[in-house]
């Protein structure tokens, strides 16, 4: 049998109080360092794939170009998400950013460059993902798959 109550309203609860001499808990500040895309990390990769002095130069010289473009973050557990980049034949994909809700990716295919926007759940672990080859990936393949 079940209880319809909980679902009605909440004037069969009961409040409890907390026994005498209970030390009140505080939860301990997190401390863990965070990854955080830049404010301007889609603007940075925009300007150094769109300059044609870019044209020809490897991963590591346009992930150097990206990095001194960046805002860095001023939280004090923050620290600013890198770039990566991958060149294949002349295109290129930079992605910063790890899921759907940070992901920055932009391209360089045959000479034009894009904001590439999959469909937010190939950019989850397990799907194509925040990665340099989704920016690459053909626009097909990041519809939506439903």
């Amino acid at each position: 049998m079940s209880d319809d109550r909980i679902w009605e309203n909440s004037r069969y609860l009961r409040e409890q109080s907390c026994p005498e001499g209970v030390a009140p808990v505080v939860p301990p500040i997190d401390t863990s360092i965070q990854s955080v895309v830049a404010t301007n990390a889609e603007a940075a990769a925009m300007e150094v794939l769109g300059d044609e002095t870019s044209v020809g130069q490897d991963a590591a010289e346009i992930t150097a170009r990206i990095m001194a473009l960046l805002e860095v973050p001023s939280g004090e557990y923050e620290e600013l998400a890198r770039p990566t980049v991958l060149v294949v034949d002349g295109n290129v994909g930079v992605a910063m950013g790890r899921s759907s809700e940070d992901c920055v990716l932009v391209a360089r295919v045959d000479g034009m460059v894009s904001r590439v926007m999959p469909a937010p759940i190939l950019l989850e672990p397990g799907e194509l993902g925040c990665q340099p080859g989704t920016a690459l990936a053909d626009p097909a393949q990041l519809r939506s798959p439903h």
